[in-house]
């Protein structure tokens, strides 16, 4: 039996929600990186407010369609 679990995750440098989130958890005022997820999810299993997103499909090159577009107007 391993000792550790590896676990990654990625962040889309294009993407500005997912850049911010990198550059805020990459702060060194949060510490490294690994125990500040840990804490994060601690504070989620523990019953802390947590933010669920919903995936939004990201539009087709050249702004996308309308139906991407009626996909989208309820989160504006």
């Amino acid at each position: 039996m391993k000792d550790r679990t590896n676990k990654t995750i990625s962040f889309a440098h294009y993407d500005a929600y997912e850049l911010d989130l990198m550059t805020y958890a990459l702060d060194p005022a949060r510490g490294k990186f690994g125990p500040y997820i840990k804490r994060l999810i601690e504070r989620d299993r523990d019953g802390g407010q947590a933010q669920v997103v919903a995936d939004i499909p990201k539009p087709a090159a050249g702004g996308g369609t309308k139906a991407d577009k009626a996909s989208v107007a309820g989160f504006l």
